[in-house]
């Protein structure tokens, strides 16, 4: 009598176990996919066939700390704040010569705007030169890549997230200093050798952030969509980043002394030629859209969507 008794509870508790797995299962599940952005592919491919890496949708910390001070640390990041941003795809790497290369071939050989030739073109051996990021281009010209790609640049908030994580990462890849094998970075004037400075896009994987992207401090530093205005991160006199959701920049650029507008956007992520402190994910900086910095140069976003491109990837290497 007690062993049926016991086979009876037995049966009756696999029965609720499974009844219980069978309804709230799914459930976890599907929360799970939803918070993680699981329901979307984490990696696709863009029109140029260039990889694009998934930035999930959710809250950062944007900016520095206010009490915050060491060397090369601006006020123009201060303060730090939460923001949200939805979720979006991010170029795995810097665009490279070859694929810049496609652009400027598919409309116009250089000779139609923004199409243009990057002026450092004869330095440039394909042999040796295709899998670094192009450079020595205006910002008109970064964008019109980008829409050309299906894609567009990114917000300065965008491009942090992508650079640091939800948690504030004072580097891609962590708190820890860069060293040698984390970035490209450090080279001295004296040293400076133009593309010949530059790593391949792919490289340096000890240095990647948290959603895989490489060289998002070192190399280049890169253009983003956003007007530059020093004080955009501020709080104070009714500047502030506007919206804690989606920020798109600032509505107006920073006047010089005679109070007219510099036509200047921003740059992230400091370069082969710079120190630590301009590596890290929330230095901000300021460049003319008609440089051409030899050691500028872009990557591309683009909005989650439904239109994913499965295709070999051949962009010099990558």
């Amino acid at each position: 009598m007690i062993c049926v008794k016991h086979l009876i509870f037995k049966k009756t508790w696999v029965f609720v176990s499974l009844l219980f797995l069978a309804c709230f299962l799914p459930l976890a599940s599907s929360a799970y996919s939803e918070e993680s952005g699981a329901e979307i592919p984490v990696k696709i491919l863009g029109e140029d066939g260039a990889p694009m890496m998934l930035v999930p949708a959710g809250d950062f910390l944007m900016g520095t700390p206010e009490k915050t001070r060491g060397y090369g640390i601006r006020d123009n990041s201060k303060p730090q704040r939460k923001i949200y941003l939805d979720a979006f795809y991010m170029d795995k790497y810097e665009v490279s010569n070859a694929l810049y290369r496609k652009y400027v071939e598919a409309n116009g050989g250089g000779t139609v705007a923004p199409a243009y030739l990057p002026t450092n073109r004869r330095m440039l051996d394909p042999s040796r030169h295709d899998n670094i990021p192009v450079t020595s281009i205006m910002w008109k010209s970064a964008k019109g890549y980008c829409e050309w790609a299906g894609k567009r640049l990114p917000t300065e908030a965008e491009w942090e997230k992508a650079a640091r994580g939800p948690d504030g990462l004072d580097y891609p890849w962590g708190s820890e200093e860069p060293t040698k094998e984390h970035a490209n970075w450090g080279v001295p004037p004296q040293h400076w050798r133009g593309p010949n400075s530059l790593a391949p896009v792919d490289s340096y994987p000890k240095g990647v952030s948290p959603y895989g992207l490489h060289h998002m401090a070192g190399n280049v530093f890169e253009w983003v969509n956003d007007i530059y205005f020093e004080e955009y991160y501020k709080d104070t006199n009714g500047i502030v980043v506007r919206s804690q959701v989606n920020p798109q920049g600032p509505e107006r650029g920073t006047k010089n002394r005679h109070g007219k507008e510099f036509d200047s956007y921003s740059v992230r992520g400091g370069s082969a030629k710079s120190q630590p402190a301009v590596l890290r994910s929330a230095f901000r900086a300021g460049w003319s859209h008609i440089y051409v910095p030899p050691h500028g140069g872009f990557r591309c976003a683009k909005s989650v969507g439904p239109d994913v491109i499965a295709d070999a990837y051949d962009g010099g290497g990558q």
